[in-house]
């Protein structure tokens, strides 16, 4: 019986992770944006609990890097895109965002709410 019970625990607990894609431009350049349906499933890994997917989008050296992952929210963090950067221990700018649905941040839809918070910020800015 119990053997039962740990079998449908665990079949739960699989049907529930989250699955995100993981890469870098620093390795591999087909994770820039726009990826492509192939280079997606090709990098897509299943995230352990608490974890979300994630996608830092940032300059370094006068070249843009994208960057998936799962990840675990910081206590600072929430879903949704943010500026400013934490990337080994150092602040920097570019967007970090996180979402929680499967593959979200393989496509551009985990940048767009960052875009949409850069255009709010602009007009808010300019309507002063």
């Amino acid at each position: 019986m119990w053997k039962h019970a740990i079998a449908l625990l665990a079949l739960c607990a699989s049907a529930t992770a989250l699955k995100c894609v993981q890469c870098e431009t620093k390795v591999s350049a087909e994770c820039m944006d726009p990826m492509n349906s192939t280079a997606i499933a090709a990098h897509t890994r299943t995230c352990g609990s608490r974890q979300l997917c994630r996608k830092i989008t940032f300059t370094e050296g006068g070249k843009d890097h994208v960057k998936r992952d799962c990840a675990e929210l910081a206590k600072d963090d929430s879903v949704g895109c943010g500026w400013e950067i934490r990337v080994s221990s150092k602040t920097g700018s570019g967007w970090d965002c996180f979402c929680e649905e499967d593959m979200c941040n393989g496509a551009g839809t985990a940048a767009a709410g960052g875009v949409l918070l850069l255009v709010a910020a602009a007009l808010l800015s300019g309507a002063q």
